[in-house]
């Protein structure tokens, strides 16, 4: 049937010379084009037509495919053995003189067209390229339309059926629509004001996705064509190739393109090719598909591909449990794998995926968008591959239906063997939700949201509810070293800033080692497994344990805040009924005379000796006696944890001493007290106060799964979103929380009515933006981010003169003199590369020491969390040096296979989300060396 449609279209002798030039084989006897799947019965691959069209290649360009494969030769030819490539196609006035090609450039709207119909041509007959700005400028135009038609219909109380594209906004305020189909009626009244070519391609495969017949289509799909640095057109030439590709939906983006939302099938057998052949998954497909070689093993899973797709239509469970289906689960993870991640939550869904590892699931793919402007040409081919596109975004099409034994598993997934035992994820965290509090905390007595019952977002969105204020905030982003000035709309500032931050959050991200990255994005999911434990062991609820953590964490790192809340915790517990003595009394005094003198220090304290915790009313005198008696009868020691929540060791200084833990203010300590007694939403809401970075750190360690929105942001994630090495004091930091440094031109405008301080709202939903590219949560992309800028910029590195070398790195890129890839290299290159986290190689105490009597306490401290006297020996191994000191290794030994060995003494890190990220380090500590 496939044949039968081609052989016309394809047995001219132009059109012929158009596809040898781009590498792809016809049969001059019939002018079928090999079809590269293999999947359809009229297109199968002849050898004799690969030979031939290898022969051109060889006879024409003078190059065989592995010179090519080099990037060598006078031309860029599809090589047959890479099925998914493109070909640079120059076009001269002959070629327009045939008819197929003409209709080929028409529908892809990137060449210009003249009033009679015809394509316009420069002085040597070649046609004439558009600009970027008019390409895009139609296409808005005709997303626009689209999506006005869509809403006064709707207005109009007219409905669709279920799985028409539906209206909704972004994060960012912006329109955008997504579904499997669009309305007949709505192309129609397009009809006569766009490219007829671009309509019809769009009304053809439209047409099968609203009849659900799930056909395979061919789309001719030129590749995003290259224009100069002004944006000027280009003449005469042209990247293009066929597509084998399965629609199941359609997208309208918020920047105005219209998508057709496709699996590619020649993506889908070579990852089928890829898992048969590779080492660690060739048995597993042996015992899904048998066989007696890979080839054939891929056809067999090729032939159950429309069963497995038929199955989500019908509603039918694929695996072995129903055998109805007629799908294995070894069939069914392996066609799922296949077909390629989508989202994080299916990787662990997907045993097969979550063994490739992020680097390899993301690269292990097949969804493809094709863009309308950019299919040259669609031929329909053969039906009865019903891809659900609801099923795809609810994750059912790449993953199994659990049942419950299922999420008993999956739970587990990414967790230490220690923490295996306790529910993870959303579903644990469902019951917290209730706790969640709203980012903006609006406080003017004029305000219209309530934070207690709304759930209101830092984002964009609210920010450019205010003219004024987005305005101040687009001027004060435009000024940035690397921000080019190329507009004076405040929205179009704010969304290339965006896209900018986006960039450079994707290109660190991707910087790091997978090994490296898997973990350093769970410290989110270690400090609720923190709150669980605490749960169990102190009694208190947990959005009271989570609050408590984020009240007591300015100016600490990660691990000292930790320590805090367990102390105060352990206080509350087992010493309510101890009474304020003498000793403690002394010690009060002796914290606070030099700040509120000693008569008012004495004052507070007497009044409090022979009172216990219980018998104390106010927070403030609680925090006291906290304070008082942790410093009198606690040691200082505290211990190192690691991004799953296992307390693995006392913290050690670089030449081996035990570190000491060190209070914050008594407003800190007497906020954590006031969430602990009343664990209210109201209470906490209120006690952690209006700024965005504490408000969503809470939320963050609480929900770390069911919040996907709340995103920490501090001076290293600004740092991180802009690639410079910042502190604290410097201007951008400053604007992010809403302050104005000594010295700054301008000050950012607040809004206590929306309940918004500085430029947080935008930062935010940078985050949330590369995150969905990369198919993890906001809070993981700024954990992973967060540990690469500080590698990359240490604090000790962070002097004036190579902050103005970055800063001239970037200047030079917004002038013209770098591209964006130049100046983030030579910005690795200038900071010496990106050292690793301290935690992946981290110094802790292994075990007791007879001559310190501060160890010894320190051991009864932490009995409960250690499980006895002794520490807790490292699931993963570690050893013992001849000092008596244990260095830990979080990564598993394997992963140091081909590197030194990397022993390194390292300060303990802030938790991601501090917003003073210097780590606490001990008088006279040296900086150690680290590796690169």
């Amino acid at each position: 049937m496939m044949g039968a449609m081609l052989d016309p279209l394809f047995g001219s002798t132009g059109l012929r010379k158009f596809f040898h030039r781009i590498g792809l084989a016809t049969s001059e006897e019939t002018g079928l084009v090999a079809d590269p799947t293999g999947l359809f019965p009229g297109l199968k691959q002849v050898p004799a037509l690969t030979r031939m069209i290898e022969k051109y290649n060889s006879d024409v360009r003078g190059y065989g495919p592995q010179a090519r494969r080099e990037g060598r030769g006078r031309g860029n030819l599809v090589d047959p053995a890479f099925k998914d490539e493109v070909a640079t196609v120059n076009l001269t006035a002959k070629d327009l003189e045939n008819p197929a090609i003409v209709n080929r450039l028409k529908a892809g709207g990137v060449v210009k067209i003249k009033d009679d119909g015809t394509i316009e041509t420069d002085v040597q007959g070649r046609p004439v390229f558009l600009p970027t700005r008019e390409v895009n400028k139609n296409n808005k135009k005709l997303s626009n339309d689209i999506l006005e038609i869509i809403r006064k219909k709707e207005d109009a109380g007219e409905t669709f059926g279920e799985g028409h594209v539906s209206l909704e906004k972004t994060v960012d305020g912006r329109d955008r629509a997504t579904g499997v189909f669009i309305d007949p009626s709505i192309i129609d009244q397009l009809q006569g004001k766009y490219n007829p070519h671009q309509l019809a391609a769009l009304k053809q495969i439209n047409q099968t996705l609203r009849n659900g017949t799930g056909d395979v289509w061919d789309l001719f799909y030129y590749s995003a064509l290259k224009y100069n640095k002004a944006g000027r057109k280009v003449y005469g030439q042209i990247k293009g190739g066929d597509r084998t590709s399965l629609p199941f939906g359609i997208e309208i983006t918020k920047d105005g393109n219209i998508n057709i939302q496709t699996i590619s099938m020649d993506a889908f057998i070579k990852n089928l090719e890829w898992f048969a052949k590779s080492k660690g998954y060739s048995q597993k497909m042996a015992q899904a598909f048998g066989g007696n070689n890979p080839a054939e093993r891929v056809t067999v899973a090729e032939k159950l591909l429309p069963k497995y797709l038929q199955n989500h239509l019908n509603k039918i469970e694929n695996g072995t449990k129903n055998p109805a289906s007629g799908i294995t689960d070894g069939q069914r993870d392996l066609i799922n794998a296949a077909i390629g991640r989508m989202n994080a939550d299916q990787v662990k869904a997907n045993p097969v995926l979550e063994g490739l590892g992020d680097r390899r699931s993301q690269r292990q793919q097949s969804y493809r968008s094709r863009r309308l402007d950019r299919i040259g040409n669609a031929v329909r081919g053969e039906p009865g591959y019903p891809a659900v596109k609801s099923a795809i975004e609810q994750n059912k099409l790449p993953m199994r239906i659990p049942n419950e034994a299922d999420v008993a598993i999956t739970e587990k997934l990414f967790m230490p063997a220690s923490e295996a035992g306790a529910g993870k994820g959303k579903q644990a965290e469902a019951a917290d939700l209730d706790f969640k509090i709203s980012t903006r905390n609006p406080t003017a007595k004029n305000a219209t949201e309530n934070p207690i019952t709304e759930d209101l977002i830092i984002n964009t969105a609210s920010i450019a509810d205010d003219a004024t204020m987005l305005e101040s905030h687009a001027l004060a982003l435009q000024e940035y070293p690397g921000i080019k000035k190329n507009s004076k709309v405040p929205k179009r500032i704010i969304d290339r800033f965006v896209d900018h931050v986006v960039d450079n959050l994707l290109y660190l991200h991707d910087q790091v080692r997978p090994e490296v990255r898997n973990r350093s994005k769970l410290w989110y999911d270690g400090a609720r497994n923190i709150t669980e434990k605490w749960n169990q062991q102190y009694g208190n609820d947990k959005q009271s344990i989570a609050a408590a953590l984020a009240s007591l964490s300015p100016q600490k790192d990660w691990f000292m805040n930790v320590d805090l809340a367990r102390r105060m915790l352990d206080i509350y517990k087992d010493q309510s009924g101890f009474a304020f003595d003498k000793a403690m009394a002394k010690k009060y005094i002796q914290l606070f005379e030099k700040g509120i003198g000693k008569k008012k220090a004495t004052e507070i304290a007497e009044a409090m000796v022979g009172k216990t915790l219980n018998e104390l009313q106010s927070d403030f005198e609680q925090a006291a006696f906290i304070r008082s008696y942790d410093e009198v009868y606690n040691p200082r020691e505290y211990q190192v944890v690691s991004p799953e929540g296992d307390f693995i060791g006392l913290a050690k200084s670089l030449d081996g001493v035990n570190k000491k833990v060190a209070w914050g203010s008594m407003t800190e300590i007497s906020k954590a007290v006031k969430v602990l007694r009343n664990p209210s939403k109201e209470s906490i809401s209120t006690a952690l106060g209006n700024a965005h970075k504490i408000r969503n750190f809470y939320n963050n360690i609480l929900l770390p799964n069911a919040d996907e929105f709340s995103v920490t942001i501090d001076t290293h994630a600004i740092a991180a979103a802009l690639l410079r090495p910042l502190a604290g004091a410097d201007l951008e930091v400053a604007n992010n929380f809403g302050s104005k440094p000594k010295g700054a031109k301008r000050s950012i405008k607040n809004s206590s009515v929306k309940g918004i301080s500085g430029t947080y709202g935008i930062y935010a939903d940078a985050y949330r933006k590369a995150a969905e590219a990369r198919g993890i949560l906001p809070r993981e992309m700024q954990s992973i981010t967060w540990e690469a800028v500080r590698g990359l910029y240490e604090a000790k590195w962070k002097t004036k003169s190579n902050k103005a070398k970055i800063d001239n790195l970037w200047k030079k890129y917004e002038n013209g003199e770098l591209t964006l890839n130049e100046t983030r290299e030579q910005i690795l290159e200038a900071a010496d590369g990106i050292r690793e986290p301290e935690w992946v190689t981290e110094r802790s105490d292994s075990g007791t020491d007879g001559g310190n009597e501060s160890s010894n306490k320190s051991e009864e401290l932490y009995r409960s969390e250690l499980g006895g006297s002794e520490l807790r020996a490292n699931p993963r191994g570690g050893r013992t040096n001849p000092r008596g000191s244990k260095e830990v290794n979080f990564l598993p030994a394997g992963n140091f296979s081909r590197q030194p060995a990397n022993r390194i003494q390292q300060q303990a890190p802030a938790m991601p989300g501090n917003r003073f990220m210097a780590p606490a380090a001990s008088a006279g500590a040296k900086l150690s060396e680290r590796f690169r």
